[in-house]
């Protein structure tokens, strides 16, 4: 009975964070769309990169990397409300989940507190290394009415804000509107 309850861990989650994987989170994102398409509600994506994490892996090694990475997942989940969920993407690159929007400032408002809960610096072993995160933000329906196509608008809006520099916002309607 055990059994089928590790594997759905095992295929639904980030081994190392415990967060949600790529999958979970794009079959969060499928119902969030299916309930914002009747409610008429919208919501946000929110693709994130952490800013100085190369430099901590560089000094701290693997093991350093690794736990340094389960503390930031920690402090994401703890800067975000219940009904939202924060997914490990790759290896420095985070997404999150923002249902029920009321307007662009609801989502300008987690893109804050996603930024705050990296600016305690993360002590790993005798070191002390300050992170901070990159944001690009897509929402829902603006700027895609499908899964593939907000994630996109979310990646252009997170390339555009690291072009622009590190510790950005930037929303993927910016993005559109300065590449016209």
């Amino acid at each position: 009975m055990d059994e089928p309850m590790v594997s759905f861990h095992a295929a639904a989650f980030d081994a190392l964070t415990g967060l949600p994987n790529r999958g979970l989170f794009d079959d969060r994102l499928s119902q969030v769309i299916g309930i914002s398409n009747r409610s008429g509600r919208r919501f946000a994506i929110h693709m994130c990169d952490l800013d100085g994490f190369k430099s901590l892996a560089e000094r701290a090694g693997n093991a350093g990397a690794d736990a340094a990475l389960k503390v930031i997942g920690e402090r994401f989940v703890a800067a975000l409300r219940e009904s939202d969920t924060v997914a490990r993407f790759g290896w420095d690159e985070f997404a999150a989940l923002q249902p029920e929007l009321e307007d662009e400032e609801d989502a300008h408002e987690m893109a804050d507190r996603l930024q705050r809960a990296l600016y305690a610096p993360l002590a790993v072993g005798s070191e002390s290394y300050q992170i901070g995160v990159t944001i690009g933000i897509a929402i829902f329906p603006l700027d895609g009415e499908t899964g593939p196509l907000l994630l996109a608008a979310a990646e252009r809006a997170l390339r555009r804000a690291k072009a622009q520099a590190r510790g950005g916002v930037v929303f993927a309607q910016d993005n559109a509107a300065s590449s016209a």
